[in-house]
């Protein structure tokens, strides 16, 4: 298998019983601690905490929420529902090719 710069993983847990759910949450964070970038999409919020640098909420194709994750080691950090909307709201898209 090759190395990507990015690694799309789009719904990976969906569907899978509570040990293979952690399993794959386990290489997740092994690909993490390697350096390796993942754009994990999924709709688990409590995934996303967990799992997540960053955390980013889209509606119809709009930016809501963009924000790091609070460091974990911080007693009042915030939960993802309570992060702070970007400054103004981002249309995103994908860039055309020539």
């Amino acid at each position: 298998m090759h190395q990507p710069e990015v690694l799309f993983l789009d719904e990976p847990t969906t569907g899978l019983d509570p040990q293979s759910r952690l399993s794959v949450h386990d290489i997740i964070t092994g690909l993490q601690t390697a350096g390796q970038t993942i754009m994990l999409i999924t709709h688990d919020m409590a995934e996303a905490d967990a799992l997540a640098d960053r955390i980013a909420i889209i509606d119809h194709g709009r930016l809501l929420t963009l924000d790091t994750r609070p460091d974990s080691s911080d007693q009042s950090a915030v939960a993802p529902s309570s992060l702070s909307p970007p400054t103004a709201p981002t249309r995103l898209s994908w860039p055309r090719r020539s």
